[in-house]
Order: C-alpha cells, then sequence, then structure tokens
C-alpha cells in the first residue's frame, strides 16, 4: 500500500511509513520528517541516498503494540553527568522510566510509542548523541578505560578506540555486522575474543639474571603460575606467560624488564546463536598499524562475503573451501 502523506509504498504490517515518518490515519501540516532532519541523526557514514532511507531503522520493534526501543550510540561508552541526568528524564517522559545499559556500551530505552520515537530522537540530537546503528555496519567500538584509569592498564586504550570510532562506526557495505573490542590488559574486561575484530594490550618481559635475588615476588604476582624459582634467579614459561606484566611490578630489583609492548590482535570473534572465538591474528601490533591491519582484514570478507555472513564464517567458509579444492 501507499502512504497516505508523501505515497512512498510501504508494508501492511507497519503503521508508519519508513520515507516520512507519517503515521495512518494522522494528518500532518508539514512532513513529519526531512532529509535534512534525517541527516542530523545519523553518523556521516550512516546516511542513505534519500530515496532510500528508513526512518526507523534505527529503532527496535517491540513485540506488543506500537512500541520501540531507542538505542543509544555512546562512543567508548562515555557520558557526562548532565547527559545522563537528561536521558533519565528522556526515559520518564517517552518512554517507561526505564533505561537498559547494553553489552557494546549503549543505552537503550524501551517502551517508546509510535509516534513519540522521532521527537525523541530529536531530544537526544539536542543534547550531542545519536542513535545506534543497525544492520550491516560498523558497531560502536567497546573498550576498557585503560590508563590511565586502569591500575592493570598497559595502554591508552581509549585514544586507539576513538581512532576507531571515527574510522569504522557507522560504515556500511559490509556483508554483516563488524564489531570491534579493546582491553587494555590481559584480563580482558572487553571481551575481545568474542568480536569480529578484538585487541588486548600486552607488555613482553624478560629477566635479567644479574640483578634476579630470588625474593619470588615476581612468582606470587604471576597468576598464570609461568614463573618458577631456582637458584639462578626467575625462570619464565613462556608458554603459559599471559604478556600482562604482574611480574615486572612486582619486582622490587629492577630484575624483570619490558622487551615489547602493543596489543595482540584477534579476528573473527562473535556471541550470538553460533558463538565462536577470534583466532590469533597477530602477535603483537602497534597501534600505529591497526587502521591499516583491520582495513586489510577486511578487505577480503568485503569482497567476497555473502549477506549476513560474519567475517568469522567467511573465514572458516574461505579455508573449508580451499581444502576441498586442494583434495
Amino acid at each position: 500500500m501507499k502512504c497516505h502523506y508523501c505515497g512512498n509504498r510501504r508494508s501492511e504490517l507497519y503503521l508508519y511509513c519508513p520515507a516520512c515518518g507519517a503515521e495512518e490515519g494522522k494528518e500532518y501540516r508539514q512532513p513529519p520528517r526531512t532529509f535534512e532532519l534525517y541527516r542530523t541523526h545519523r553518523l556521516p557514514a550512516q546516511i542513505l541516498p534519500e530515496g532510500k532511507r528508513d526512518l526507523f531503522r534505527d529503532f527496535i520493534k517491540m513485540p506488543v503494540g506500537n512500541l520501540w526501543i531507542v538505542r543509544i550510540l555512546l562512543p567508548l561508552g562515555l557520558l557526562q553527568a548532565d547527559q545522563l541526568a537528561e536521558i533519565g528524564r528522556l526515559a520518564r517522559e517517552y518512554g517507561q522510566g526505564e533505561v537498559h545499559w547494553t553489552t557494546r556500551q549503549g543505552l537503550e530505552i524501551p517502551g517508546v510509542t509510535g509516534e513519540k520515537v522521532l521527537d525523541l530522537q530529536d531530544e537526544l540530537a539536542a543534547l550531542g548523541l545519536k542513535t545506534a546503528p543497525r544492520g550491516g555496519t560498523g558497531r560502536n567500538v567497546v573498550c576498557c578505560p585503560g590508563q590511565p584509569t586502569c591500575t592493570n592498564g598497559l595502554a591508552a586504550v581509549r585514544e586507539l578506540a576513538q581512532q576507531l570510532q571515527q574510522e569504522f562506526a557507522g560504515k556500511q557495505g559490509y556483508p554483516h555486522k563488524f564489531k570491534i573490542a579493546i582491553s587494555g590488559c590481559p584480563n580482558n574486561c572487553a571481551r575481545a575474543e568474542a568480536h569480529d575484530f578484538g585487541l588486548i594490550a600486552v607488555q613482553q618481559v624478560r629477566v635479567e639474571k644479574e640483578k634476579c635475588t630470588a625474593c619470588g615476588l615476581c612468582a606470587r604476582a604471576c597468576k598464570e603460575k609461568a614463573i618458577t624459582i631456582t637458584a639462578e634467579g626467575a625462570v619464565i614459561d613462556y608458554s603459559n606467560c599471559q604478556e600482562c606484566g604482574m611480574c615486572l611490578r612486582a619486582c622490587p630489583a629492577g630484575a624483570i624488564i619490558e622487551t615489547a609492548r602493543g596489543y595482540r590482535a584477534l579476528v573473527g570473534g562473535n556471541g550470538g546463536r553460533h558463538p565462536r572465538l577470534g583466532r590469533l591474528w597477530r602477535q603483537l601490533a602497534q597501534a600505529e598499524e591497526i587502521v591499516d591491519l583491520i582495513k586489510e582484514v577486511q578487505a577480503d570478507w568485503i569482497a567476497h562475503g555473502r549477506t549476513k555472513e560474519r567475517i568469522g564464517a567467511y573465514l572458516i567458509r574461505k579455508e573449508q573451501e580451499g581444502k576441498a579444492n586442494e583434495q
């Protein structure tokens, strides 16, 4: 059927028009949403041509009634205190008075009626907040606080996360969604292995035997039991070492020194109905290499991936096809 206001074809299942936002049976003195207003609510990479836009694409339909969930994009999971207070007000005014914090460090306001979702989007835009992208797009980059907030942090991960957010969040043209996470140490609070591309900050070390007093403090600090104290001093079993640097920080004699620091890169992880862990892609990568490394990882997937195929599934399929061709 056609929208009674703008003439756009729409499904009979919906009470609204995805092109202009008009609800069935309502009259409007002016278009409910113009293309310019539509542009203000999206990340630059999200903007679709005017004829293909769907103003309700940013919202999640609830099972009952004309109720929607409005998901808010929070880069790095950060909010200003005054924004947080205003979101509480908006949840009471437009929704059911509840706010849900998502696993991707975003916020959701559930129970917003169809006639109010676009007005809520306007109010969020006035606070400097945008709705989160959906579909085959680059999603919000998840990261832990890292340095200088966390005592275990090995890197200033927020700086890198901000760079990746600007480069990949909201980007379209992927076969499926693409998620990035960064953990500032091997404690891995951001669950890097469960993302399409994950990074874990690491610190590689070695023992200077001439300085080691065999006090044993490094062995006590090691959560992996990868350090043995011998008559010659501390010995690290690198096959069990997680490269967290705790032994270095525990050593009072300065006998354990850093040899390298960077990020362990993992590719192909995801959650959902068919969860898989990301595979090791690069043992040690530097921050300035990461953007190019991600683009390198994505290139073949973008060119040959199937619709709705996550990058991990694509890599598995590619390997299976390669083995079949060899036989």
